[in-house]
């Protein structure tokens, strides 16, 4: 059986200074490949670049609905350009969050809309966390 760890955030403060510790400790437990997931712009790219440098990860890119009342211009056109990397394995991470509302409801909505949008065309599937689901 082949053991993915499919939402890792590599790129968390705590985990990143310890990114050989933390990749060792997969190998060890037998987890084949890592998918690190990013909620915004910078963390996607950072995401990326770890994928760059270490064969067992992947990245994702997305804005997460929590960081959609910090989206400025750009973000959502560079997320697009990082979708097109091979180091980028899926969309993410998107949804619809409202249990904490930290962003406008409106934001993260717009959010979501333009990544299905950032898709069309795309290599991916795309799993969706949406008010109310289980």
């Amino acid at each position: 059986m082949r053991l993915i760890d499919s939402h890792a955030h590599l790129t968390s403060k705590g985990l990143f200074e310890r990114l050989d510790e933390v990749l060792a400790n997969c190998r060890e437990a037998g987890v084949e490949h890592v998918i690190t997931i990013a909620g915004n712009r910078k963390d996607a790219e950072a995401a990326l670049e770890i994928a760059r440098e270490q064969e067992m990860v992947s990245a994702t890119a997305g804005i997460h609905p929590h960081d959609a009342c910090k989206v400025v211009d750009g973000d959502l056109e560079r997320i697009a350009e990082l979708l097109s990397e091979p180091e980028v394995a899926a969309v993410g991470e998107i949804g619809l969050d409202y249990f904490y509302d930290f962003s406008d409801r409106g934001k993260p909505e717009k959010g979501l809309l333009s990544s299905i949008g950032n898709r069309s065309g795309s290599r991916f599937t795309t799993g969706y966390t949406l008010p109310g689901s289980a």
